[in-house]
């Protein structure tokens, strides 16, 4: 193409680092990167994020990072593939650190940012933060879920987390509706309060995952990091 005087444009340039991230040639894929930058083609957000893939699956981290910081606009392809790029080279505080920049941009993580987080709490023996991740992020509407992660803060001390997200619940209006079962009795049914304990409420939430979210990677971080919870 170069030599028929073509010159590619950013969907041609997107195309080759694809390829270049699946066969593993860094040294390609930083030609390509340089050839973009000394021509006048644009940078947009798909050549960005084919250029932080490609970085990223050839174990070049800092390079990725790089060009992800440099992104104007970031879509969620982006942000997580450096979260994952984070989580599987062992940099576990700044997976989480971009996971919650993630969060306050806006945008939802999908399955696999998700399950690279929780991948991240087991491995760094953070289980309290990985259940308050997944109970917040399947119902955010759903009081019982910021009770549960409230009293999960009031044992490990966490008093600032306990009044902060309180006061999200004052704000937002949400209450925690308690569980009830009808017993029958002598005198009639009588409305009888039911607790559930932590098993039951995170494989309620479990259940209600969408199926589009729901993978064999996503089942198995979830095994790992609550053992003692799921049931399968």
């Amino acid at each position: 193409m170069i030599h028929e005087k073509v010159k590619p444009n950013s969907v041609t340039l997107v195309s080759l680092l694809s390829a270049c991230a699946r066969l593993g040639i860094p040294q390609t894929g930083k030609s390509i990167h340089s050839y973009a930058i000394k021509n006048p083609i644009n940078l947009d957000v798909a050549l960005c994020t084919a250029l932080v893939t490609m970085y990223a699956k050839c174990s070049h981290i800092n390079k990725a990072f790089h060009v992800f910081t440099s992104m104007e606009s970031k879509n969620l392809q982006a942000w997580t593939i450096m979260i994952t790029a984070f989580a599987d080279h062992g940099r576990g505080m700044d997976a989480i650190d971009l996971f919650t920049k993630m969060e306050a941009s806006g945008l939802r993580p999908d399955s696999l940012a998700f399950s690279s987080i929780l991948s991240v709490c087991s491995r760094l023996g953070l289980v309290e933060q990985g259940q308050r991740r997944l109970l917040l992020e399947l119902e955010p509407e759903l009081g019982a879920n910021y009770v549960a992660v409230a009293n999960a803060s009031a044992i490990s001390d966490c008093w600032d987390d306990v009044v902060r997200i309180r006061r999200f619940m004052l704000q937002k209006g949400l209450k925690k509706v308690p569980g009830c079962s009808w017993v029958e009795g002598n005198n009639g049914r009588k409305n009888k309060k039911k607790k559930k304990n932590k098993r039951e409420i995170i494989n309620a939430r479990l259940i209600s995952i969408p199926v589009g979210i729901i993978n064999a990677r996503l089942i198995l971080i979830l095994i790992l990091v609550f053992p003692n919870h799921i049931e399968v």
